[in-house]
């Protein structure tokens, strides 16, 4: 096997890999999820870069975190390593950060999280224990439609081999 990946098996394993992370919730309502948490994620990237710039400049961590939210306040414990850092009830978690930040940016901000089910646990499972046990949930049940003689879906057969990580530049 190549030690570089091709487009098409990029594509699939990432195709893959977003399918799993989708989990329970309907393909419909995915954007309601994913495009929040880019833009969260977005949102602490740029604060952590005005941060670091002032701080680079003068050496004064106050300074630095009141230039940093002067495009837009990330208060304390509503920031995207804060969410990280939550083993339980991440959905609870991501719920407050959300909000916290909308209310601390109220005339930009306002509702741009949008009203998704984040602590709906039937959806958004609270532990990994719970997501694996989601993820192994259905792979038993593709598992006992191919042995019962259904035909596998196009989209089972393409990662039947392993692939290489991508190394990250």
């Amino acid at each position: 096997m190549s030690e570089r990946l091709t487009q098409q098996e990029l594509e699939s394993y990432l195709w893959g890999a977003a399918k799993l992370l989708r989990g329970l919730v309907d393909a419909g309502d995915y954007k309601q999820y994913i495009f929040p948490l880019l833009f969260f994620k977005r949102l602490s990237d740029v604060w952590d870069g005005d941060c670091r710039a002032a701080l680079a400049e003068t050496q004064d961590e106050s300074y630095a975190r009141a230039t940093a939210d002067d495009r837009f306040a990330i208060p304390a414990g509503a920031h995207w390593s804060d969410v990280r850092a939550a083993s339980r009830d991440v959905g609870r978690v991501l719920v407050t950060a959300f909000r916290a930040i909308e209310a601390a940016n109220p005339e930009r901000l306002s509702g741009v999280f949008g009203n998704a089910s984040w602590t709906d646990k039937a959806q958004m499972p609270g532990t990994r224990a719970e997501a694996g046990y989601a993820y192994e949930h259905k792979r038993r049940k593709r598992r006992n439609r191919t042995q019962a003689g259904a035909a596998r879906p196009a989209q089972l057969r393409i990662n039947r081999k392993p692939v290489n990580p991508v190394p990250i530049g």
